[in-house]
């Protein structure tokens, strides 16, 4: 039963050009690189998935060192640790993997595939940002704002908040 949600949620992903482009859009900006790979994994592992795969995965990942529990708003704090000790109380570390994770590194690059046969141009495009560490990072994050984003499923006419999108439509 699992294997066949996540084959069915693999389809609806694949039926969605907004995942799909984005998908493409990771694949070639983090070329060999874990960013580069789909959320999903390739359809031949999902198809290969058993209980034991996944309940191995929970333990060595589920861990409570690796667990945050968050809550905003009208919380009764002391409410809340008593339900996380309550359902998270008798969790204990078997296990703390040292993962090293390469650095996604950013390539830059581009990918065409052009089918006639859409009534409309699907595309994304990004460049590479800086940390937020970065002294610019503020500066840039406002640029992004301004520039903003646009898509024309949503309309908005002259009321677009971007000059770029104003112009485009």
């Amino acid at each position: 039963a699992v294997v066949s949600t996540q084959s069915t949620g693999m389809q609806e992903v694949e039926t969605n050009l907004q995942e799909v482009i984005f998908d493409h859009l990771h694949a070639v900006a983090y070329q060999g690189t874990p960013l580069s790979f789909n959320i999903l994994g390739p359809t031949e592992n999902i198809k290969s998935i058993n209980r034991a795969d996944l309940l191995e995965y929970i333990n060595l990942h589920y861990q409570p060192h690796q667990i945050y529990l968050a809550a905003a708003g009208g919380v009764d704090h002391a409410e809340l640790v008593k339900l996380a000790e309550k359902h998270f109380g008798d969790m204990h570390t078997s296990h703390v993997s040292e993962v090293e994770y390469p650095p996604a590194r950013y390539t830059g690059s581009e990918m065409n595939h052009r089918d006639d046969a859409m009534g409309l141009c699907h595309f994304a495009l990004a460049v590479e940002g800086c940390s937020w560490t970065n002294p610019d990072y503020f500066a840039l994050m406002i640029a992004n704002t301004l520039v903003g984003s646009w898509n024309r499923a949503q309309g908005g006419g002259k009321l677009i908040p971007s000059p770029f999108a104003r112009k485009a439509f």
